[in-house]
């Protein structure tokens, strides 16, 4: 699994769970942290009367509460999920087309070789 930030021209952040490893509430917090600090770094402010909106993957029964908090904390909006949409989701759309072209016909030997592929 891996958490992806990015903008219309290229990929802000990402980070990927080793094998075997399942995301958490600290973790998915961590990472949070570690985007809105990357955000800040690069004073990149989107246009809107709240702030950053977020579109995270995740219905809300498994959104914890501990990431609400942490989402709130950092004035970030959550668009909200839509259920069972007939139409592709933002993400499927946009960011995995072209994450499929990028990956096409490469194969990785090991978690470093893919890392590095994003690197």
């Amino acid at each position: 699994m891996t958490t992806v930030l990015w903008l219309i021209r290229r990929i802000i952040h990402y980070n990927f769970l080793n094998s075997g490893e399942t995301i958490t509430a600290e973790k998915y917090c961590y990472e949070i942290d570690k985007i809105h600090q990357e955000l800040q770094r690069l004073r990149l402010i989107l246009i809107s009367q709240k702030g950053l909106h977020l579109h995270h993957k995740n219905a809300p029964p498994h959104v914890s509460k501990m990431t609400m908090q942490k989402l709130n904390k950092l004035s970030y909006e959550t668009l909200p999920y839509s259920v069972y949409s007939p139409d592709l989701s933002s993400t499927d759309y946009h960011f995995f087309k072209h994450l499929d072209n990028f990956l096409q016909d490469k194969v990785f030997n090991n978690q470093a070789t893919l890392h590095n592929a994003f690197g």
